[in-house]
């Protein structure tokens, strides 16, 4: 829930300074998103207690998602949120031999869930630049989800849900399009770079300890496309 808090008064001062400035430079924008991303993973699974094993895994995430957007706007500087649709991942499954140090012997499954991506950013128009029947913008902000795993272990052993939480910054593309009072589409270049994360399991393993797994780094860049509409 703090993520909730974290954008509710984000928004509400925004909002509350907008409200003192000229109802003519005020504005409100909705809009329809579609993302696709490319995002690199590096993580490591510790188990056992002595000796410990470490297993190291790399890996590149390809998707596509929609998301949908409302933003406040006052002369150069927008203030929005957005809301992507969940993700889910395909289903990893991982075989264990009779002769495994750590006693994990058996079949794991391991499907992860990402649900209620929100992202409360800051866009700014760069109208110094000029740019033929449109105009270009800066973008930067804050991205939380919840990160839910559904596993199957041969330990009988859970990990449970965390909070992801992540930044995003990018440039952008804006023009009106010719048809249609305050219509207007976007293209837009970002980059995303989530927190490290840790999980432990809920049940020893055979050794005797708990095990781990690490979320070091996930990053990556993504292009998305809008359509939306200005009031």
């Amino acid at each position: 829930m703090n993520r909730f808090y974290k954008i509710f008064i984000f928004l509400t001062l925004f909002i509350g300074s907008s409200l003192v400035a000229n109802a003519q430079d005020l504005s409100f924008k909705v809009g329809l998103s579609g993302t696709v991303t490319e995002l690199d993973a590096t993580g490591e699974e510790l188990t056992g207690l002595d000796p410990q094993e470490r297993n190291t895994r790399t890996e590149s995430l390809f998707g596509a998602y929609a998301s949908a957007f409302a933003e406040i706007q006052v002369n150069i500087l927008s203030i929005g949120i957005s809301r992507s649709q969940d993700l889910e991942s395909e289903t990893t499954e991982n075989k264990r031999g009779t002769n495994d140090s750590n006693g994990d012997q058996g079949t794991n499954k391991v499907q992860v869930d990402i649900q209620d991506i929100y992202t409360v950013y800051a866009k700014i128009d760069l109208d110094f630049l000029p740019v033929p029947t449109g105009n270009l913008y800066v973008k930067g902000g804050m991205i939380t989800a919840d990160l839910i795993t559904n596993e199957t272990l041969a330990t009988g052993s859970s990990y449970g849900d965390t909070e992801l939480e992540g930044y995003m910054g990018g440039v952008g593309y804006e023009r009106d399009m010719p048809v249609g009072e305050g219509l207007f589409v976007r293209a837009e270049l970002a980059h995303t770079q989530f927190d490290p994360i840790s999980l432990v399991s809920t049940k020893k393993s055979a050794t005797g300890a708990f095990n781990r797994i690490k979320l070091d780094t996930l990053e990556g860049q993504s292009l998305t496309l809008s359509v939306g509409k200005a009031f």
